[in-house]
């Protein structure tokens, strides 16, 4: 009799209590990342954007040469005050997970290249929503360091990852299967820049790297150079019981295909051995 008056009891104390489920979530949602000369229109409520660079490259920006990609969610006053914020390396928020606003150290070591190619890969890898279909980056830079820059960004977006995120059961919705990032390119002049001694000087700059404007080829180069660097990343960051002999030899077919050029010749098992490029138990 006694149990049966303590049971109702426990069944309304786990009522009271309910227990917190968390799920793991693969992120495997395929990201096309796409680069772009110059800026065009979006919203940051829908189209997330981060705009990075060196402080003294973003202060030659103008509220009319930003704002069409942070109106009408952040306003001139906003933007002035982040530029006057925002310190080497740091970023801030312009509009709570839709605009964000980041600048590279202005010191470099003798270790680490022009373009703060290292710091740009950690801010870009740190700034992706993963909760929008299509994100923007505004990359402003110079054009000589605008080839390292584009590598650095591809490779701070993997094609490849097994990590997971725990998050409440139900409490938001799963990612899109689909993203898209386009990076926006903005050039500058190459100008002496705060923190920069005459040692760090690489000599004599080809003047077409003192241009402040891309070409069709130039983008295309770069789209071609960010696509290979995703895809030796790819090969390189997926285990070996995924990326075995018979898959990478798959991806040298692919890649011999998206150039047109001759099938690659495979050389395995005992054909090794009759061509001489094994032991033939002789020694």
């Amino acid at each position: 009799m006694l149990i049966l008056n303590i049971f109702p009891k426990l069944v309304t104390t786990v009522k009271c209590y309910p227990l917190k489920y968390a799920v793991c979530r693969m992120s495997t949602a395929a990201m096309n990342v796409k680069f772009h000369y110059g800026l065009t229109a979006s919203d940051p409520e829908t189209h997330p954007v981060l705009i990075v660079g060196q402080a003294t490259h973003l202060n030659t920006l103008t509220w009319q040469d930003v704002r069409c990609k942070l109106e009408p969610r952040v306003t001139e006053e906003v933007w002035q005050r982040g530029l006057t914020v925002v310190s080497g390396g740091d970023s801030c928020e312009l509009w709570p997970r839709g605009a964000s606003l980041a600048a590279l150290p202005a010191r470099r070591s003798r270790h680490a290249a022009p373009s703060r190619g290292h710091a740009l890969s950690k801010i870009v890898k740190n700034g992706q929503r993963g909760n929008a279909s299509e994100e923007f980056i505004v990359l402003v830079c110079r054009k000589q360091d605008v080839l390292a820059s584009a590598v650095a960004i591809a490779r701070a977006v993997p094609q490849y990852s097994a990590r997971t995120d725990s998050a409440p059961l139900g409490s938001s919705p799963a990612p899109p299967e689909r993203r898209d990032l386009t990076v926006e390119i903005v050039l500058v002049a190459d100008e002496k820049r705060e923190g920069e001694s005459d040692e760090e000087e690489l000599g004599v700059v080809d003047s077409v790297l003192q241009e402040t404007s891309l070409s069709d080829g130039e983008v295309r180069t770069l789209q071609r150079l960010a696509d290979m660097t995703r895809l030796a990343a790819r090969i390189t960051d997926t285990p070996a019981n995924i990326m075995n002999v018979d898959n990478i030899i798959e991806e040298a077919f692919t890649v011999a295909k998206s150039l047109n050029i001759a099938e690659p010749t495979v050389i395995r098992g005992e054909e090794l051995l009759a061509r001489g490029m094994g032991r033939d138990g002789k020694g």
